[in-house]
């Protein structure tokens, strides 16, 4: 896709890095890592959230105490 974007055929000697640096794009995996850390930040964020509200839910135990 890239290659395309910048008119350049695979015969051409451009290398990907070169090709990416020219069309700024970032790669699957750069993005997936960032998506990580965002998906990281948000749930201590809600979890700092319900803490403050005092909507401490404890799971029920099932187990019989003995």
């Amino acid at each position: 896709m890239d290659r395309a974007m910048l008119e350049v055929t695979l015969s051409d000697p451009i290398r990907n890095e070169g090709i990416h640096i020219r069309t700024r794009v970032n790669g699957i995996a750069q993005r997936v890592a960032k998506q990580n850390w965002q998906w990281a930040a948000h749930s201590t964020e809600n979890q700092r959230k319900y803490e403050s509200k005092g909507a401490g839910i404890e799971p029920v135990n099932t187990a019989l105490d003995l």
